[in-house]
C-alpha cells in the first residue's frame, strides 16, 4: 500500500512540464538546441567549401584534359563524348 508521500511525489512525477522543471532547465535546453544549430550551420559550410574546391578541381582537370585533348588527332581523340 502507498503512503501518501508516494501517491503525491508519484502524481508530481507523471505532471512534469517546463514551469515546473525550473528555469536551470529551460536554460540548458535553449544552449543546447544553440549548439545544435551552430554544429549544422558548421557542417552545412564546411560541405559546401568542399564542394566548391572539388568542383574547382574537376574544372582543372578537365582544362588541362580538354587542352592536351588537341593536336594532330584532334578529329578522333576527345576527352569527353557529346
Amino acid at each position: 500500500m502507498q503512503t501518501p508521500f508516494r501517491r503525491s511525489h508519484a502524481r508530481q512525477k507523471a505532471n512534469l512540464t517546463f514551469a515546473s522543471l525550473g528555469d536551470g532547465y529551460i536554460m540548458v535546453m535553449i544552449l543546447l538546441l544553440a549548439l545544435l544549430l551552430v554544429l549544422l550551420f558548421f557542417g552545412v559550410g564546411f560541405a559546401i567549401h568542399v564542394l566548391w574546391i572539388v568542383a574547382v578541381v574537376f574544372l582543372v582537370l578537365w582544362l588541362v584534359g580538354a587542352a592536351l585533348g588537341r593536336g594532330e588527332s584532334a578529329g578522333r581523340h576527345r576527352f569527353y563524348r557529346w
